[in-house]
This record gives C-alpha cells, structure tokens and sequence, in this order.
C-alpha cells in the first residue's frame, strides 16, 4: 500500500495529546538540504494503539513513510478489533508475535531493494496481566523506558545495521511490560543518546527536564537541547508515550 490510510490526518512538525503523547520532528542542517523536507517521519495511530518513528537516507527520503504507512496496514489487518475489550492470555500473545514476526518479514521482502529506512514503533495491547507493549525495531533509531520515581531511563532497544529494504527480519520484535508509570521516548539518530552508557540514569542535561515536563512536551524540548548544546546537523524525531493515559480513538496521525 502506497497511498494514504483512510482517515489519515498530515500535521507539520509537532503533535501533542495533553496527559498522554507528544509528537516533535525537525529538519536537520545540513549543507544543500532542503529545509521543508524531512527523511525522519512519524505515525500515531491512536485506534489500534500503534506509533513508531522512521529515518530514510537523503537518497530517498521519503521511504520513511511509505514504510510507516505499509507497516501500519499489515498492523491493522491482523491487530484485535479496537472496538472489543479483548485481551490476551500469555500463550495467545505469544502466538500473535509469531505471526507477526512472519507477516513482518513478508512485508520487509517485499520492500527490498525500494529505499532503506529506520524503524523503531511500539504497539500497546490489552493482556490479562494488564497493558504490554510489542517493540518492533530495526536500524540505530531507539526507545527509553522512563521511571519517574527512581528517576532511571533504560535503553530498550539495540543499535544495529539492518535497514528495512535491505534486511528480511526485523532486529527486535519483543514484549515489553512496563512499570506503571513508565514513560516511553522513541527517538531517531537525530538526537544524541539521552543515557549514560554504563548506567541506566538519564544524562544530567536531561534529567530535571524529564522529571519536570509534562510528556507532551518532552520531544520538543529534547530537540531544542540538541540545538543548543551541539546542534541539529541531522533531522530529528521524537514521541514520548505515557500508556496509562492513552485513549482509543479514531485518529490517524502523520507527522513529517
């Protein structure tokens, strides 16, 4: 699928839920790039629970969304119906990852040779050991799990070199089962690594603004911070996700 997804809403930039989601992307500088334009995208689809961020080359920037938009086809076709309370049994979880996982790697066959890009994208799900989160991920994007009340930031993904149109696997599909009150941050390589290497607490440029920004908008100022400490030679992307909060709607959300 290379069209648009029926209800899909385009936004520039920047796109905040109050309480629950914030969504920040910003062109690079560098030399020759076209200010308007972007290889770093964002979907937020707020009915079955799915947002991710993408990165393509300069070559072909526009790859990030065109694999945002597949990605979150193949999703929807065989998610539960976000119209019923279903939840999964562990077992019937774990079958849903394998299938998954198989109809991932169709859809990455599909796409080789057609453009490279980034992935990295969390899909909530109701279980009956409450809400899990399914992390997919591929390339050197990256999501961080933020406590807040021990004030620890962990990395959740693993950089690596398998770029969607030249791998067949994702390099992570794993469940995740977050704190309660964990807070996700997907980010693209835009933005420097908000942890320290050796230890699981934010960076000390970071660390009072996540604890005192409201989630929506966290991405925002992680870019402004990188503008002002080194700044923004790359595009950048970020959302910042608090699950307890989300609510299931009707909204389809491209930001570029």
């Amino acid at each position: 699928m290379d069209g648009e997804l029926p209800g899909l809403v385009t936004v520039r930039k920047s796109y905040k839920c109050p309480g629950s989601l914030g969504a920040h992307l910003l062109p690079g500088t560098k030399s020759g790039q076209d200010p308007s334009s972007s290889g770093d995208c964002i979907l937020l689809d707020f009915e079955n629970r799915f947002f991710g961020l993408s990165d393509s080359s300069d070559r072909d920037p526009g790859a990030s969304r065109r694999f945002l938009l597949q990605f979150d086809c193949l999703l929807s076709s065989i998610a539960p119906d976000p119209t019923t309370t279903q939840t999964f049994a562990t077992k019937d979880l774990e079958q849903w990852v394998i299938d998954l996982t198989a109809n991932t790697k169709r859809l990455l066959l599909n796409l080789k040779g057609k453009g490279s890009c980034t992935f990295t994208g969390l899909h909530m799900l109701s279980t009956a050991n409450g809400l899990a989160s399914v992390l997919m991920h591929t390339g050197d994007s990256a999501l961080y799990e933020f406590v807040p009340s021990t004030q620890k930031l962990f990395l959740r993904t693993e950089n690596n070199f398998w770029m969607v149109g030249r791998t067949d696997n994702l390099y992570q599909i794993a469940v995740l089962e977050p704190v309660p009150e964990s807070i996700f941050i997907l980010t693209t390589d835009g933005l420097s690594g908000l942890h320290d290497a050796s230890t699981s607490a934010p960076k000390m440029r970071i660390s009072h603004m996540l604890r005192q920004t409201a989630v929506e908008d966290i991405p925002e100022k992680l870019i402004v911070r990188q503008i002002q400490n080194s700044g923004l030679h790359d595009d950048a992307a970020a959302i910042t996700i608090d699950p307890r909060r989300l609510k299931s709607s009707k909204r389809k959300i491209l930001v570029k």
